[in-house]
């Protein structure tokens, strides 16, 4: 009975010998298409609205609406464009131009002066006075609605494009002055110690040697501080009324609500609107995804 067993077993192992092997370069081949596929999924995931916005916004109009929908516009046209430069979509390009320029431009300033505050210097309550930066977080915007409206209405501000740029400076400069301040931490002493050493004074060697040496920083909080300013609707809603003050998010949704329901010209100006993010990320994402991580390593 146990020389019985004894073979089977051997029989077993000497079949499952001559079963065939997947040799590494078949596994790697078997790898390399997984990945492949997930490539391609994802970015029929990330380009696939990209892609329909653009093919809707050259679609005459009742292709549009045409069932099932065609991938591929059968007369394509650009009358949604020429449409939408015909209304005030080039002022709200401006006014979102002018708010996220400031906005940018202000934090800047702030928050490289605050992160190097933060960074450099010594004094009294400097850790809680760090804490108390970040408290601004712990609140969602909708709460501060209210009190933005009272204090742009006692400000005189209600319908002024440049109340934008004060309320999003608020929320961004926390960002800024905590990344640098990682970037800062990061920086040895001794540089600026010798700068000082060959004539420098603190303002020279802050804004010629230690924010160029942060740039990835700076272009990450930059770039993350141009696209909340550029997409934000929630304040700019409530506090812009006059047409020639809306910015871009604000004067795309009323035209859905208020003028028409031209589906190519809204997919046009959504579109057009999204391209300057795209460009930027473009030529800074990898400094923008540099800037968020290499500040944590010393």
């Amino acid at each position: 009975m146990i020389d019985q067993t004894i073979i089977s077993k051997n029989l077993n192992n000497d079949k499952i010998s001559q079963l065939p092997k997947v040799s590494k370069l078949t596994k790697r081949a078997i790898s390399k298409g997984f990945t492949l596929v997930c490539v391609f999924l994802l970015l029929v995931v990330v380009l696939g609205p990209i892609y329909w916005m653009f093919v809707t916004s050259i679609k005459q109009d009742m292709e549009v609406l045409a069932q099932p929908p065609t991938l591929i516009p059968l007369k394509p046209t650009l009358a949604s464009y020429t449409t939408l430069f015909k209304t005030g979509f080039l002022r709200y390009i401006f006014n979102s131009t002018v708010v996220a320029g400031i906005t940018v431009v202000v934090s800047t300033i702030l928050g490289t002066l605050a992160g190097y505050s933060l960074s450099r210097f010594k004094y009294p309550g400097k850790k809680y006075i760090g804490r108390l930066i970040l408290f601004s977080y712990l609140f969602p915007g909708v709460l501060l609605m209210v009190p933005m409206y009272i204090l742009a209405s006692k400000l005189n501000m209600i319908d002024n494009l440049f109340v934008l740029p004060i309320i999003y400076v608020t929320f961004s400069a926390p960002f800024y002055s905590w990344l640098l301040k990682a970037f800062f931490d990061s920086l040895p002493k001794y540089i600026e110690d010798a700068a000082m050493i060959d004539g420098a004074t603190r303002w020279q060697t802050i804004w010629k040697i230690i924010v160029p040496l942060s740039a990835p920083g700076v272009a990450g909080a930059a770039l993350w501080t141009f696209i909340m300013s550029w997409q934000e609707y929630m304040f700019a809603v409530i506090l812009l009324s006059s047409d020639e003050n809306l910015t871009l998010p604000v004067g795309l949704a009323r035209w859905l609500s208020f003028q028409f329901k031209d589906w190519g010209v809204m997919n046009a100006g959504a579109l057009i609107s999204i391209l300057p993010v795209l460009i930027l990320f473009a030529f800074l994402g990898r400094s923008f995804i540099y800037g968020l991580t290499a500040g944590s390593n010393k």
